[in-house]
């Protein structure tokens, strides 16, 4: 009996449901502390649940586009506010976090064989516009 390899966009489909998952279930005790926050993980988790669907359905690549620019945001923001520190507030690393980064990069992983050559470059841009941005934020 032959197992066949899971098709790179259901595997990214499932880490863009699971992060998704985890960014929605975070989002109520966020709005309490900073509503701006909790509204960017509802935000995060609608566009990681329209990014699953869409890529357990076919090869889409406007969903492989927003999920890797949701990936990346939603890693850069969770290692800056981990190191750096976000509005000047050091969180320690937990559990919960470092799944989703883990999860992030095989959404990354897989996308990167999927993305036309310029993709990537666009990939390299918005990573250095988020640590930018966060930085300036810090």
């Amino acid at each position: 009996m032959q197992i066949s390899r899971p098709e790179p966009r259901r595997i990214a489909a499932c880490a863009a449901l699971s992060t998704g998952a985890v960014h929605a279930w975070l989002a109520p005790g966020h709005l309490k502390e900073m509503p701006l926050f909790g509204a960017l993980f509802l935000v995060a988790a609608c566009l990681c649940a329209d990014v699953a669907v869409r890529l357990w359905r076919s090869d889409d690549l406007q969903a492989w586009l927003v999920g890797t620019t949701v990936c990346t945001a939603m890693a850069v923001g969770y290692v800056f506010s981990r190191t750096v520190g976000l509005f000047s507030m050091h969180e320690g690393w937990d559990g919960l976090g470092v799944l989703c980064l883990l999860v992030d990069g095989t959404f990354l992983a897989a996308a990167v064989g999927r993305l036309p050559a310029q993709r990537p470059r666009l990939l390299g841009t918005l990573t250095a516009t988020s640590v930018l941005v966060a930085g300036l934020i810090s």
